[in-house]
């Protein structure tokens, strides 16, 4: 999404549980999104689906988006 110019908005939906990428860790992935977004400043809005929510909140927060939470 971040390659794609037209992009000016991403709707991440998660069990909020880092798993099956090549990044597990939450502090890494965290890492990678700043560096993808350090120019263009895509806000990212997190929707949770029954899991945690730290690293979503955490996405949602430093990248301007909002957080929802589904249970």
């Amino acid at each position: 999404a971040f390659n794609d110019r037209e992009v000016d908005t991403i709707f991440l939906l998660s069990d909020g549980v880092p798993s099956g990428g090549k990044i597990d860790d939450p502090d890494l992935i965290l890492n990678e999104i700043q560096r993808w977004n350090q120019t263009r400043r895509i806000p990212i809005h997190c929707v949770s689906i029954g899991g945690p929510t730290h690293l979503l909140r955490k996405i949602s927060r430093e990248t301007s988006g909002e957080f929802f939470q589904v249970n």
